[in-house]
């Protein structure tokens, strides 16, 4: 295979995956509908992780290539560890990390409609993406910020957050938009469309916003790994 193409999407390379042949006869082959198949290919819909796994399986590809273009294609062999601690200590090509930017937690030079610029990039592993099915151009790196989420995440502990709202609000932690600063909170949706504003730190009170309130959070993104220094 080849190195993925600025702007190419993962249905591009499903259609290059299928060739010369027929949709009809490619679809037979997966187990699934042209229909389907002409939605993948067409952008509006994304394979699941059992088709992706048997469209590898039929061109013997890297699935990080199929789904995000990185690398050229070819399978590598890794341990059955990889991948299980973030960004780990085990060997990886060079091609299968993805820079992921880092934010300070202050973001005095942007206002609420900006985008925050990085100062810095962070290597991560991106079969440990891959395996959560998160999007590398939607995750960024910040540090935390106060002690509301203490002991669970100290302030300084290096976040992963994933910025992309797709699906709406489940409980989880947030980092959210607080004038200039980037505050994590435990957030609970309630029934109406309100929210539950907890820190883990038993010294921070719980907040119940009302439908008008949540609508007015500033959410920058979900944190999904935590990392931290021992030293």
């Amino acid at each position: 295979m080849r190195q993925g193409l600025p702007g190419e999407t993962l249905g591009q390379r499903i259609r290059e995956i299928r060739g010369n042949r027929s949709q009809q006869s490619f679809a037979r082959l997966l187990g699934i509908f042209i229909a389907t198949l002409k939605r993948y290919e067409n952008g509006e819909r994304t394979p699941d992780a059992e088709l992706v796994r048997r469209l590898c399986q039929e061109a013997d590809l890297d699935p990080v290539w199929l789904l995000w273009g990185i690398g050229n294609g070819h399978p590598r062999k890794c341990g059955r560890d990889e991948g299980r601690n973030g960004p780990h200590s085990l060997p990886e090509p060079a091609d299968h990390y993805i820079r992921i930017p880092h934010f300070p937690h202050t973001l005095a030079k942007t206002t609420k409609e900006a985008s925050p610029v990085p100062h810095a990039h962070i290597a991560f592993s991106s079969q440990w993406l891959l395996q959560r099915g998160l999007d590398p151009g939607q995750l960024c790196f910040v540090e935390a910020l106060g002690d509301a989420m203490a002991p669970s995440i100290p302030e300084g502990a290096l976040l992963l957050v994933s910025t992309e709202t797709k699906g709406g609000l489940i409980d989880g932690v947030y980092l959210l938009r607080t004038e200039n600063r980037l505050l994590p909170k435990r957030i609970q949706p309630e029934w109406q469309g309100g929210v539950l504003l907890r820190s883990d730190n038993p010294t921070y009170e719980d907040q119940h916003l009302g439908p008008a309130e949540a609508e007015s959070l500033v959410i920058f993104g979900q944190v999904v790994w935590m990392g931290q220094p021992l030293l």
